[in-house]
């Protein structure tokens, strides 16, 4: 009798205790009877808090697991176990071993290896900053942008204004400081050749700019010069035939 009274006032006392400190002191997880929500997980919430590896996913062989992505968290110190590049946020798993990848055979189909964070990234679209054309969709880093093309045109680029990623031809007067014209050219359209370089401080059709042509007084006995970007004229010798009526060049310039 006493043995049972006993066990009644200490089961009354933990019933008053729980009570007190807001409801029951343990959950089954299921929700039922408790008066509210269950608790979380005390393992899956330590896994999401310090990274430690639940044993359910991907890297559980003793890696670290961010319990989100099923990805080793140290995939960068060569601590983490893998059996495939997914499983490692560097994307190269090396002998079993989560590894900073250093060149991009060591990535995966459409990625390059970042070098500085030592991380397989997606390669990149057209008109996206490059530096190597390992990093580009394309196959193509032009100007430093990944471009549709090998772009190597003296008068052409990929990172234009107005089309970056697309090759093109640069404006007129213009050089490109990645692969330029001679020293003293520029870009300026040639008809069906595109653009070609021209010295415009000496060419009569390009004279100080492109497009600017120098002109005579259309007798036939003046030649158009440029000297130095500026127009100018060069008389024939007095005598010289010109014309269809078979006229002679005068002192002036004419046609007589």
């Amino acid at each position: 009798m006493k043995y049972a009274a006993r066990h009644a006032a200490v089961a009354l006392f933990a019933s008053l205790a729980a009570a007190a400190c807001g409801g029951a002191a343990f959950s089954t997880g299921s929700g039922e009877g408790d008066g509210g929500g269950s608790p979380p997980d005390a393992t899956t919430e330590a896994s999401v808090d310090s990274g430690v590896d639940t044993g359910t996913g991907p890297g559980a062989e003793g890696g670290q697991d961010s319990a989100v992505t099923g990805k080793p968290d140290s995939a960068t110190d060569g601590s983490s176990s893998c059996t495939s590049g997914n499983q490692c946020f560097s994307g190269y798993c090396k002998a079993g071993v989560c590894t900073p990848c250093t060149i991009n055979s060591e990535c995966g189909p459409d990625q390059f290896c970042d070098g500085v964070a030592g991380a397989c990234k997606p390669t990149k679209s057209n008109g996206v900053g490059c530096l190597g054309p390992g990093e580009c969709t394309s196959g193509f880093c032009a100007d430093l942008v990944c471009c549709s093309t090998a772009c190597t045109g003296t008068c052409s680029s990929c990172n234009t204004p107005s089309a970056p990623g697309t090759c093109s031809p640069i404006p007129p007067g213009m050089n490109n400081p990645s692969h330029p014209c001679a020293s003293g050219d520029v870009c300026c359209p040639a008809g069906s050749s595109g653009e070609v370089c021209i010295n415009t401080g000496s060419s009569p059709d390009n004279c100080g700019m492109c497009g600017h042509t120098c002109t005579t007084n259309g007798s036939g006995c003046e030649q158009a010069t440029c000297i130095s970007g500026t127009c100018g004229t060069v008389t024939e010798p007095t005598g010289t035939k010109c014309g269809d009526a078979g006229g002679t060049c005068s002192v002036a310039g004419l046609c007589l």
